[in-house]
């Protein structure tokens, strides 16, 4: 099973395919951000969703995983951050994806054993856990990676 984690926002989405390996462990498959290259919100959206549905068609995954939005101290960053999570769950129901998502401390539970891991900790777990010594600068790309390690190990779907 082939599993999209995406950790959602406008500037950057950072995604990441997983599946699990012939020894039943977790592999990365690929990893990477998108970035719109634009400052209008709408033209972003739709950036954010051709980019994606691009990724669903190279890689087919079978499930895509989604941070849920947290409270922000910053009310307008957490509204763009919503916007941009309407789009990529409109664009998983467009392919007939199914979606499962995660609060931030269920995937840093799931990534390092710790639900209040820092961004620090959650790197270190995913370098050793999918065995990529040279983890991406981005913060947005190792919570992917996280994202979908933690739908990896879920059992419910």
């Amino acid at each position: 099973m082939v599993i999209l984690g995406i950790d959602p926002g406008t500037s950057i989405v950072g995604w990441a395919a997983i599946k699990k390996n012939a020894a039943g462990n977790a592999a990365l498959i690929d990893a990477g951000a998108i970035r719109p290259e634009t400052r209008n919100a709408s033209r972003q959206l739709l950036e954010i969703h051709k980019a994606l549905t691009r990724l669903i068609d190279i890689h087919r995954p079978e499930l895509v995983a989604l941070e849920k939005i947290f409270f922000s101290k910053n009310i307008k960053t957490a509204l763009r951050v919503a916007e941009a999570r309407g789009v990529i769950l409109l664009t998983a129901a467009l392919k007939e994806i199914k979606v499962v998502e995660f609060a931030p401390n269920e995937v840093k539970l799931a990534a390092t054993g710790y639900g209040k891991a820092d961004k620090r900790q959650v790197k270190e777990m995913m370098k050793l856990l999918l065995k990529k010594p040279d983890m991406p600068a981005l913060d947005d790309v190792t919570d992917a990676m996280a994202i979908a390690f933690t739908a990896l190990q879920e059992k419910s779907f």
